[in-house]
């Protein structure tokens, strides 16, 4: 009733309310202006984790992955340890650190090798270091050998057979502002293109620097086309299915405005537009179209009952009956739909992510932002209709869509026990394949397999030192960090490190320490007093080596750990007892020392996404059937609604499991959505069976009128939902690609559950008398 009193109340005052509605969407649109982009590390992996406030301190003191980009360059043939590929290496270095948006750079002919026994510190480069002498000299071979067997120089620098190395460039700009990262990159990538395949050398771009400004710039211009074509295919269903002018632009507006009312909310909110809330402009108008296209699907059936024999025009007046009738029948279920489909985006919230808490909170208000559009301007827009399309043919003369809905009813009628057997062995099917997920997530996977960067990052994994690095952050009183005892701690640490195969390199103050003894005294281990320590990291004041792993004080230092990216899974399986031997190691030398760095923290976060899910999901759940009982009142139906919505979940867990993706960011968001989804089409199936129940007729005739009354209007917004999902089944980028098929499995198995399931279950368990059955159908 209340829904219907509302359309009177907006029919009545009819000038008011458009003008009003008019304002509110000129006041939201407004904020489009103020609306940024933001893919900082801030936005994407920002927790409540005391780990992300380290984090943040961290990087206030050193520069992070964040600023560190790899040039990789690889010889087609031979080694890079020849004096004209050592040239060009050193050429190119030197060319980058003269860009404004280069702080500086470490190339491997600049990189610093000990004096061995000379009575004092000294340090040539590599480049320095070579013989001079012809090519084919022995001097070379012997001298290259000698490289080969540095354990500072491969892997980190140079690969063990002297094919690939790295040019380190440190950037000097803020990589969060997006604005100036991508040009900056573009500038880098044009002068590393102007040595491409000198000296047969060719060269790649990896890191996360990398990684960022590809994963932007694709994802942009896939959304852009995405976002086209989506809107294209929902204005050809939307044709096909009412064929009238105002059948497709009052959906197609329904659709569009709630999105960018939304975006243009959070620029008044100062809430950026980031990388997964990219999908915001698919995702909004596909669920918003589906109450539109309930609302008007109803309009036009009251609207033809008013009409005279042989006309398809209303009169203005009769306009506004059917509009308030159709809101009287539909608003509930349409208002109860949008509710769990909030909930299913609200439940996002415990998530420990900001990512994940924003794209949940926001998405909600998208959908409560749809609802108000399609329970007032709809009406408005709806009551100025006059002329009405045909109503589909029914009965035995039915065609198509309506064909295929009469069958439905009529095989679930006659055969209850036979879908409910296909219901239960799709179930156990289903579990026994879903049992195998994995929750897991890589940085390579945010990019193509193919890409470029991707190959470049392989490479760094699998012939230097990995692309991903630990940092154990230390601090202490100023002097603490070069005491013998500290050197000792952290060569402990980097002599577990090597022993574990996940991890390439280690750096750190003992790794230092020794490199100055060795070049001092010839002895390799870390000194054994004080006085020894201080005067080696005395002699070796100024050096840039130096600066990049201890505080000029000696109160902070940092050791650096690095991996190939094996996924969260394996970094959190070492990492543990990372975090438990660094606190065993520096705690009694009363140190505080923290496992930290961008890489961990993410994965960290990654890892808990399983336990998110599983917690969002229940608290979804339990949230749903409180409306669902609050909705019907009755417990059976309560229960029996709930069993046809987490079969999909099931099958859409399998499908992702034999695709071999792992439960991720993405899937998590997808399974909380297809939730809350899944019960919008039990809603509107129940909502009709309980209207037909006043209709009188037995269980059978009540749901095989359900399903012709409502299942059109079902099927056709579960195919706009399937393919606004679906379209970025075809974008290059895997979390577009995982969003739409997991999307589309998750919507399109609720409508089969709903149609197939849902009635065999009712005919069951509902509670209807039996007396009241059709005695003709077994």
């Amino acid at each position: 009733m209340f829904f219907e009193k509302l359309a009177e109340l907006l029919l009545r005052y009819r000038r008011a309310a458009i003008a009003a509605f008019v304002l509110l969407v000129c006041v939201t649109t407004a904020g489009l202006s103020q609306l940024k982009v933001d893919f900082s590390f801030k936005a994407m992996i920002g927790s409540d984790d005391p780990a992300y406030d380290h984090l943040e301190r961290f990087l206030g003191a050193w520069n992070g992955d964040e600023k560190i980009l790899f040039v990789l360059a690889q010889a087609q043939d031979g080694t890079l340890l020849e004096e004209p590929r050592l040239s060009q290496l050193d050429e190119l270095g030197t060319a980058l650190k003269k860009l404004d948006v280069v702080h500086d750079t470490m190339s491997l002919p600049q990189f610093p090798m000990p004096q061995e026994n000379t009575g004092t510190i000294g340090f040539d480069s590599i480049q320095e270091a070579a013989p001079q002498a012809a090519k084919n000299d022995p001097r070379w071979q012997k001298w290259q050998q000698k490289i080969l067997k540095e354990q500072t120089i491969v892997p980190s620098m140079l690969s063990a057979d002297g094919q690939v190395s790295v040019v380190l460039v440190e950037l000097d700009f803020d990589t969060d502002d997006l604005l100036a990262f991508i040009p900056a990159l573009a500038e880098i990538r044009a002068v590393v293109s102007k040595f491409q395949d000198k000296e047969g050398l060719q060269y790649q771009m990896a890191g996360i620097p990398a990684v960022r400004a590809d994963v932007s710039q694709k994802m942009q211009k896939d959304m852009n086309v995405y976002t086209s074509v989506s809107f294209l295919m929902m204005f050809i269903i939307l044709c096909f299915l009412f064929r009238t002018v105002h059948g497709v632009l009052i959906p197609m507006f329904g659709a569009m405005m709630p999105a960018a009312m939304l975006l243009g909310l959070m620029g008044w909110m100062g809430e950026p537009a980031g990388l997964v809330s990219q999908v915001y402009p698919i995702l909004i108008p596909a669920i918003a179209v589906a109450d539109v296209i309930h609302v008007v699907s109803r309009f036009h059936a009251e609207a033809a009952a008013l009409l005279k024999p042989n006309e398809n025009t209303l009169d203005p007046a009769d306009a506004r009956k059917a509009v308030i009738a159709a809101m009287r029948h539909v608003g509930s279920a349409c208002f109860f739909t949008s509710v769990t489909t909030c909930i299913g985006f609200f439940s996002l919230i415990i998530a420990d992510m900001k990512v994940m808490q924003n794209f949940g909170i926001f998405a909600g208000l998208g959908i409560a932002l749809a609802f108000l559009t399609m329970v007032v301007a709809v009406p408005l827009m709806l009551s100025f209709v006059t002329k009405i399309p045909p109503p589909p043919e029914e009965g035995e003369n039915a065609k198509g869509i309506d064909r295929f809905l009469r069958w439905t009813g009529q095989s679930t009628a006659q055969r209850p026990v036979f879908w409910l057997l296909v219901g239960l062995v799709v179930t156990l099917g289903s579990l026994a394949v879903a049992s195998q997920a994995r929750v897991d997530n890589r940085l390579s996977d945010t990019l193509p397999d193919g890409h470029a960067t991707n190959s470049a990052g392989r490479i760094m994994d699998s012939k230097l030192g990995g692309q991903l690095a630990l940092h154990v952050d230390v601090l202490g009183k100023p002097g603490d960090l070069i005491k013998a005892k500290t050197l000792a701690a952290f060569d402990k640490i980097e002599k577990w490190a090597k022993a574990e195969k996940v991890f390439l390199t280690t750096q750190s103050p003992a790794t230092v320490a020794r490199e100055l003894n060795r070049s001092l005294t010839g002895d390799v281990t870390t000194p054994k007093t004080d006085d020894l320590a201080a005067q080696l990291f005395l002699l070796a004041q100024g050096e840039r080596f130096l600066e990049r792993i201890v505080l000029s004080d000696y109160s902070r230092g940092r050791m650096l750990i690095t991996m190939g990216d094996k996924g969260a899974a394996v970094m959190e399986s070492h990492t543990d007892e990372l975090e438990r031997l660094v606190a065993d190691t520096f705690e009694p030398l009363g140190l505080q020392a923290v496992v930290t760095g961008i890489p961990f923290v993410a994965y960290k976060g990654f890892s808990k996404i399983g336990r998110e899910m599983t917690k969002s999901l229940l608290l979804a759940l339990f949230c749903i059937a409180i409306v669902m009982g609050f909705l019907f009142r009755n417990f059976k139906i309560c229960v029996i609604s709930l069993v046809p919505n987490l079969l999909p979940l099931l099958i859409t867990l399998a499908v992702m499991t034999l695709c071999g993706w792992t439960i991720e960011a993405t899937s998590a968001m997808v399974f909380t959505i297809g939730l809350g989804l899944a019960v919008d089409d039990s809603i509107h199936m129940l909502a009709r069976f309980y209207e037909e129940k006043q209709a009188g007729g037995t269980l059978h005739q009540m749901m095989q009128r359900t399903i012709a009354k409502t299942g059109r209007a079902l099927l056709i917004t579960t195919l706009v939902l399937v393919l606004g999902f679906g379209i970025n089944v075809f974008s290059d980028f895997p979390f577009l690609r995982i969003f739409g098929t997991l999307g589309g499995v998750a919507i399109g198995s609720a409508l089969l559950c709903d149609l197939f399931l849902l009635p065999p279950l009712l005919s069951k368990w509902s509670g209807v008398e039996a007396a009241q059955q059709d005695p003709s159908v077994s």
